[in-house]
This record gives structure tokens, C-alpha cells and sequence, in this order.
């Protein structure tokens, strides 16, 4: 578990609030969309007023954004401290997977979260996230407040450096191009995939990354 750190109470307060309302609303878009939530709701379960919801979340859909920077750290963290992999492709894959269970789990927030970046091509300003909020947000992640989190459309950055730095990649590839490929995927298959089949998301990443990876190494 991760030791107290000397955090100050507003910091404590603020962490609590954040993770509060990111709660609540991913409780309520396991079954509603953000349209149909209000902002009122979500700051009566954290008992808060609307104004001070304005003050961490300037737009209702920043808390999809920190959902996702919030999953950026999560997932980044799982791979580098739980598996031991030979390859950087591997690493990747195994983000996918985790990212695929969250799917399963709740499709339906994950589909708002593809709406809002298809939809309304949101800035993809990293909304910073302190050592209150990561440690209340993963508790038993020993390590986790030593992490200088990355904007999370750089997730798959260090990864895809690494692998052609080794040579698990030809030397001539552009990493921003690979990283577009990848989000593609990411992005890509859930879109396409009806609800009744969201099962299916891990086997059809997996499946899509195997042919990206191997057309990569084969230029």
C-alpha cells in the first residue's frame, strides 16, 4: 500500500472532490449518457455546490478526460511493475488487454469517451493530476506518487521509442505515425463493435495489433 505522504488537507479535499464526482458520474453513465446527467446530481452525491464543480471541471466532458488521464496512469503503472515482458510489443499489447476489460465493464462510458473525441475533437491539454489525487485514486499501487504522469495520447510514446531504439523496430519508422496506427485500433475497434459482442474487444485488439506490429518490423 502506498505510505502517507505529507499531503495538506486542501490537497486531501481537493483529491476527494475530483475523485467524487468522477465517481458518481461513472456510476451514472453505466446507464445514461453525460447528456442525460446533470451537473447538480453529481454535486449532490459529493455534496458540493455547482459552482465549485466549475472550479475543478470547467466542462461537464473534462470528466471523461480525466477518466482517461486517470486510465493513462492506471494501465502504465500495471505493465511497468506487474509483467516482465522481452518485448515492447508486448507491453503494448497488454495495455490494450487492460484497457478491453475496462470496456467490458462499462462499455458505455468508454463509448462516450470515443463520442467525445470523434465528435467534438476536445484539447488534449492533460488535466494534471497531484500525488493526493493519485494515491487516493490507487491506494495499493506502492510507487504510484513517483509517477510524472504523461498527457494520455502519449501513452504508447515511450514503448514504441524504446522498440525501435533496440531494433524491435526498423530504425527508419516516425513513432508519432506508429502512435496514430495504434490509436487508430484503440479507438477503432470499440466504435465498430455492437454492445451485444463487447466481449469480443480483447480477441479483435489483440488480432489488429498482431497484423499493425508485424507489417511495422517487415519495412
Amino acid at each position: 500500500m502506498t505510505p502517507n505522504l505529507d499531503l495538506s488537507l486542501r490537497e486531501k479535499k481537493s483529491a476527494y472532490i475530483k475523485l467524487g464526482l468522477l465517481r458518481a458520474a461513472s456510476k451514472r453513465l453505466l446507464d445514461k449518457s453525460l447528456d442525460e446527467i446533470s451537473v447538480k446530481e453529481l454535486c449532490d452525491d459529493v455534496m458540493i455546490s455547482e459552482g465549485t464543480f466549475f472550479n475543478y471541471f470547467p466542462k461537464k466532458t473534462d470528466l471523461l478526460i480525466y477518466y482517461v488521464q486517470l486510465w493513462s496512469v492506471e494501465v502504465s503503472w500495471k505493465v511497468k511493475q506487474e509483467f516482465k515482458f522481452s518485448t515492447q510489443f508486448e507491453y503494448i499489447r497488454e495495455i490494450f488487454c487492460l484497457t478491453a476489460q475496462k470496456f467490458i465493464m462499462g462499455f458505455n462510458i468508454m463509448k462516450e469517451i470515443i463520442s467525445l473525441f470523434a465528435i467534438s475533437q476536445p484539447n488534449y491539454e492533460m488535466i494534471k493530476l497531484t500525488k493526493a489525487e493519485l494515491v487516493q485514486a490507487f491506494p495499493d499501487f506502492m510507487g504510484i506518487d513517483k509517477i510524472e504522469p504523461l498527457p494520455f495520447y502519449q501513452t504508447f510514446d515511450p514503448f514504441i521509442k524504446e522498440a525501435i531504439q533496440t531494433g524491435e523496430l526498423p530504425s527508419n519508422h516516425d513513432y508519432n505515425i506508429i502512435a496514430l496506427g495504434l490509436w487508430s485500433i484503440f479507438f477503432g475497434i470499440p466504435l465498430l463493435m455492437p454492445i451485444e459482442k463487447v466481449e469480443m474487444v480483447s480477441f479483435l485488439y489483440i488480432k489488429e495489433l498482431e497484423i499493425f506490429w508485424s507489417g511495422l518490423k517487415q519495412r
